[in-house]
């Protein structure tokens, strides 16, 4: 069974993901890519081994203004649709360093950039599976290199990691999510590892669920079909039983592909990168914001 090629992946996956086309402006995920997509739950995953029996809102909503029939959980991307990647500039130890405050936006994107390499090593095989966290740590050095930071200790890198912790939620996402939270079982389904995503979720007051699922359980990072068909055995639903929202066509296409519905959030902070606005009925809902999807759903 073939895998979606390194080269794309890792296109897609840097800037957050964000980035659409790879060298030579073809489109990320090939009609031969989305067959494998939607074949395949990805190489030699057995989706059996992670069910459980999940404490969900079991009702699925039908009848709502804009609710595609038939779902039952919302799951999240995270970084740059729940939360804005750009907070990362605020990190005290930056401005400690000295830092020019006119550099620590383009800090923040440089160390995005460099999480979305390492994450495409991974993908590609270049690189063995860690842990967000990890990655993160691992190119740290290299992106205080890049600004010239100096004088930065152990405790001082610790700090910086534990930033992503503390990313802020856009302004709509904390209400939106809990508007949604009425109705829908909401869990994140991001290439975050647990820890920080329970940290975001305690810091930041996200109402997702606390058993949610991650993808330390089948070591692979989103586009992999092992992770959407994953969580959907986690949770015992049906991929169509779920409705991914994110801020990534690449992602919600390889939703789409395995049976999920979909939903696209229009974040300023992506959409610098995505090659063209989504056409109208690409995905099923197309929003501006979480509290305009609550309110397209009926809440």
């Amino acid at each position: 069974m073939r895998k979606i090629s390194a080269v794309s992946a890792l296109a897609f996956i840097i800037a957050v993901g964000a980035w659409q086309r790879h060298r030579g402006g073809d489109p990320l995920v090939s009609p031969a890519e989305r067959e494998t997509l939607r074949d395949a739950p990805g190489d030699d995953f057995n989706p059996g081994d992670l069910s459980r029996s999940a404490d969900l809102k079991m009702t699925a909503v039908s009848g709502r203004s804009g609710a595609p029939a038939g779902v039952k959980m919302l799951v999240f991307d995270v970084l740059g649709t729940v939360v804005d990647w750009r907070s990362l500039a605020s990190a005290p130890v930056l401005a400690a360093k000295g830092v020019k405050e006119s550099d620590r936006a383009a800090f923040a994107k440089a160390w995005v950039l460099a999480y979305a390499r390492s994450v495409g090593d991974v993908r590609s095989g270049a690189a063995p599976w860690a842990i967000v966290d990890d990655l993160n740590r691992e190119s740290l050095d290299g992106v205080l290199a890049q600004f010239h930071v100096s004088g930065v200790t152990d405790q001082d890198k610790d700090d910086l990691i534990m930033a992503w912790h503390r990313l802020a939620p856009w302004p709509d996402s904390v209400d939106g999510l809990a508007r949604l939270n009425k109705e829908f079982a909401v869990a994140p389904l991001s290439n975050f590892n647990r820890q920080l995503l329970a940290d975001l979720a305690q810091n930041e007051k996200l109402p997702w669920m606390k058993d949610f699922w991650s993808v330390e359980r089948v070591q692979r990072y989103k586009p992999d079909p092992a992770v959407y068909n994953g969580a959907a055995a986690y949770y015992h639903l049906q991929p169509g039983e779920m409705m991914l929202v994110a801020a990534h066509q690449y992602d919600l296409e390889a939703a789409k592909a395995l049976g999920m519905k979909t939903a696209y959030v229009r974040r300023s902070t992506e959409m610098e990168f995505e090659p063209d606005p989504p056409p109208p009925g690409k995905f099923d809902l197309d929003v501006k914001d979480l509290g305009e999807l609550a309110s397209r759903l009926g809440l």
